[in-house]
C-alpha cells in the first residue's frame, strides 16, 4: 500500500521511483508508440517503393515494345521494297531476336507495312502482363 505523502518511498510520485523507471504519468502510457509509428512509416515507404518499381518496369517494357515494333516494321518494309514475297517473316524474326512476339503484320499497297508486337512484363512477383506497340513503315509519301 502506498502512503499519502509523495516524499515517502513507495509513492508513485516519489523522486526515487521516478528516477528508477525514467517514466512517469503520460510518458509511461506512450511508451512504444514511436516504434509503432516508425514501423507504419517504413511499411508505407516499402509499399510506395514496390508500386513505383512496378510502374517503372511497365513503362520500360512499353518503351522496349515500341522500339521493337519500329525495328520490325522497318525490317519488313525494307524487305517489301526489294520485292521479297514474305516481308512479315523478317518482321517476326526481328521481333523474336529482340525479346518480343509479332502479333500482327500487314503489308499494304506497295511496301507499306503495319506491325504489332508484344513484350512480356513482370512488374510484380506473380503478376504477368504484356506491353504492346504498333508501328508503320514504308517509303515516304505512302
Amino acid at each position: 500500500m502506498t502512503s499519502e505523502h509523495p516524499e515517502q518511498p513507495g509513492h508513485p510520485e516519489h523522486p526515487e521511483r521516478s528516477e528508477r523507471s525514467g517514466r512517469t504519468g503520460r510518458a509511461h502510457r506512450d511508451a512504444g508508440s514511436v516504434t509503432v509509428l516508425v514501423l507504419g512509416v517504413v511499411a508505407a515507404a516499402l509499399l510506395c517503393f514496390t508500386l513505383l518499381s512496378a510502374f517503372v518496369q511497365a513503362t520500360a517494357a512499353r518503351g522496349h515494345a515500341q522500339g521493337v515494333a519500329d525495328l520490325a516494321a522497318l525490317a519488313a518494309a525494307s524487305e517489301a521494297v526489294v520485292g521479297e514475297p514474305d516481308p512479315c517473316r523478317m518482321a517476326a524474326l526481328v521481333a523474336e531476336r529482340n525479346g518480343a512476339s509479332l502479333v500482327t503484320c500487314a503489308v499494304g499497297d506497295g511496301p507499306l507495312v503495319d506491325v504489332r508486337v508484344q513484350v512480356p512484363v513482370h512488374p510484380l512477383p506473380g503478376w504477368r502482363d504484356v506491353a504492346s506497340a504498333e508501328a508503320r513503315a514504308g517509303p515516304v509519301g505512302l
